[in-house]
């Protein structure tokens, strides 16, 4: 998938492989304020945008966000949804303990790239769908460390659990589903595709359960989307993180010549590869059984100075 200048400096440096998902039969995704689902709200309110920690620059209590015009970064073909949207984040995540993230193992490579990663809740549209330009400076997390994390490439496991700086105390973690699926599962998945404000898209399910470490999907998925937590639509319970699939999009070639990028569209009869789901039972073993109605306690508030080190602002 092509990527841009903003997009190409970020601190997280994703694999080709590992990157592209496009849309199966109907377009699912949606924003999270067009979602009329109090589960889905409150799944959505603990997923995670990663952003390259140079993206994020502090002002006063507002931490701004380097966005760029999906529009134009991925010259796309005019009608394509979400045009009027800016993108920004590489990856996505999901709160899992008051202080543990869970993301792609692709999406954070060693120490040094989980250090460079902003961690940001709140990036999603308003009414309107606008692009936020700014989140508040509490939402904004940076990594203590790597806690586990395994990537075996093209056809294996791929997931990351990251220690935040401080416990997240106004998002809930996600629980987790203990036990694997099977074919048939309905799926929904949380997170920012292509980059862009957050979105919803459920309609999902299992096709193929049989690797060793992860399920086939249809999920409707781009890059961006890595790292995304995968929910049992019906317990809201994380199955599995999204990490990679099928190519994101088409070049098309205008009347006038001028070439453009579509969204790949599979439809029934299209043999696409389907999207690949890392398996709960990769990771279980890190993360701590809790109960989602708890939040966490006794949490340290950030400071202007931890903010302005991971943020670089003024």
């Amino acid at each position: 998938m092509r990527r841009t200048v903003l997009l190409a400096a970020a601190a997280v440096l994703v694999p080709a492989f590992l990157s592209s998902m496009p849309v199966y039969n109907e377009d699912d995704r949606r924003d999270t304020v067009d979602v009329q689902d109090d589960q889905a709200q409150a799944l959505a309110d603990s997923t995670v945008a990663l952003f390259g920690a140079d993206q994020v620059k502090l002002r006063g209590g507002r931490a701004s966000l380097a966005t760029e015009s999906y529009q134009q970064a991925l010259q796309l073909c005019p009608g394509e949804r979400f045009n009027d949207q800016n993108i920004g984040p590489n990856c996505s995540g999901s709160l899992v303990a008051p202080d543990l993230v869970l993301t792609a193992g692709h999406c954070i490579q060693d120490e040094a790239s989980c250090k460079a990663t902003a961690f940001v809740f709140g990036f999603r549209t308003r009414k309107g769908g606008a692009t936020p330009k700014s989140v508040s400076a509490d939402q904004v997390y940076g990594c203590a460390g790597i806690v586990g994390r395994k990537l075996e490439g093209e056809a294996g496991t791929d997931w990351a659990v990251v220690r935040l700086d401080r416990a997240v105390t106004d998002h809930k973690p996600l629980a987790v589903h203990r036990q694997d699926v099977s074919n048939g599962t309905p799926l929904t998945v949380i997170g920012y595709p292509s980059g862009l404000p957050e979105k919803i898209a459920d309609g999902g399910a299992v096709l193929d359960a049989s690797p060793a470490g992860f399920y086939r999907t249809n999920l409707d998925t781009f890059h961006g989307n890595s790292g995304s937590p995968v929910f049992h639509s019906q317990s809201g319970k994380i199955v599995g993180i999204l990490v990679r699939g099928e190519n994101d999009y088409e070049e098309v070639t205008l009347p006038d010549g001028t070439k453009c990028q579509k969204t790949k569209h599979c439809g029934p009869s299209d043999n696409c590869r389907g999207e690949d789901v890392t398996k709960v039972s990769e990771f279980a073993q890190f993360i701590p059984e809790h109960r989602r109605t708890r939040r966490a306690s006794a949490a340290k508030s950030p400071t202007l100075d931890s903010l302005r080190k991971l943020t670089g602002g003024d």
